[in-house]
């Protein structure tokens, strides 16, 4: 439950549920500087049973006592379905479900863990465990289609064993203001985790290049990637880095241009966000991004790993406002027509009630 697109997307999804499902929400303890959205959990209704043991990191001695925290938990609720998210939760969840006997199983991927997260032999290792737990899986869910054939491929779940489920978005919580408070210089920002995979070492590069001209450089978020980001940029006067923000809608209607520049996006929710603010756009073309942006149109697409290509988008967007206000109309527009008619909380109620007979 650290701040972040995918425990974001799960809340919403939470809230979504018809009141034929009954929930319980396990959680483990985010890492320092993560941020928390535990207390929104409990203010929405939703208390997290709480397992101190379920962290990030792998560690053999944390990881069985969460086995067997998540095993007893899950052997009182004798619950119907479980229905697990992100790695270790869901490789140690599932397993646990397994052991318990639970009826069905669901995992969903919000993006590829195999990515930028971890180093090579870690990931191979992941990867290893991952197939063999997909075994006890009964259904697999992609947040994008994309990502979908992508689990395909690195054989996480048979095409007859996946299905795709969007995220969708409170699309007026974000909507722009009506007119933007007048300022010197254009403000470029953007919401991520730091972590290795988000690559802003990219936008702080990008920025370097722009050094001296009428704009600023605003970045919403924390990780563990901070402290090497803070000091690659600590001589440019212009890039703030300002941690976790629990207003999100009103930093993005703070910016003109929105910028995600990472290796690999499931979803994109952040975009998403920024989208429905009626922000112009720039991200890099990888994962499910083309589904919410095509290029010139709604967003401008950039090659990923490639500095000089995404400084030029910027620039372009900076030099010229007609331009930021076209692209930033249409994203808006996509936001406000691109969701399917059922949300994912009814889309996955009916997956539920599809995948085992419930009185």
């Amino acid at each position: 439950m650290a701040v972040g697109g995918a425990p974001k997307a799960v809340l919403r999804t939470l809230r979504q549920l018809d009141p034929g499902c009954s929930v319980d929400l396990v959680s483990g303890l985010p890492e320092p500087g993560e941020g928390s959205l535990i207390e929104r959990a409990s203010l929405l209704g939703f208390e997290p049973l709480i397992v101190p043991t379920l962290c990030r990191e792998i560690n053999l001695l944390n990881d069985v006592r969460a086995f067997f925290s998540l095993y007893r938990l899950i052997s009182r609720g004798r619950y119907h379905v479980v229905h697990t998210h992100l790695s270790k939760a869901g490789i140690l969840g599932r397993l646990a479900a397994w052991f318990c006997g639970v009826g069905r199983i669901v995992h969903t991927y919000h993006g590829d863990v195999f990515t930028g997260y971890f180093g090579s032999v870690k990931s191979s290792v992941l990867l290893t465990v991952e197939r063999l737990v997909s075994s006890v899986t009964h259904v697999v869910v992609a947040v994008t289609e994309p990502l979908a054939l992508r689990c395909i491929d690195r054989r996480l779940a048979s095409p007859g064993r996946i299905r795709v489920i969007r995220h969708d978005l409170d699309v007026e919580r974000f909507a722009p203001r009506s007119s933007k408070t007048h300022r010197a210089g254009v403000r470029v920002g953007s919401v991520a985790m730091l972590m290795p995979i988000k690559r802003l070492d990219l936008l702080v590069t990008a920025a370097r290049r722009m050094r001296g001209r009428p704009l600023t450089f605003e970045v919403a978020g924390d990780g563990p990637d901070a402290a090497r980001l803070k000091s690659m940029s600590r001589d440019l006067e212009f890039f703030r880095w300002l941690g976790i923000r629990d207003d999100v809608d009103e930093f993005l209607r703070s910016l003109d241009v929105f910028v995600a520049c990472s290796d690999y996006e499931g979803a994109g929710l952040a975009l998403m966000e920024a989208m429905a603010t009626g922000l112009a756009v720039v991200s890099t073309d990888v994962g499910g991004v083309p589904e919410i942006i095509e290029n010139e149109v709604t967003g401008l697409l950039v090659a990923p790993d490639d500095a000089g290509a995404l400084a030029h988008a910027i620039e372009r967007l900076v030099d010229d406002q007609d331009l930021r206000k076209r692209l930033g109309q249409a994203a808006r527009e996509r936001m406000l027509r691109g969701f399917p008619e059922d949300s994912p909380g009814r889309s996955y109620a009916r997956l539920y009630r599809e995948t085992i007979s419930v009185p």
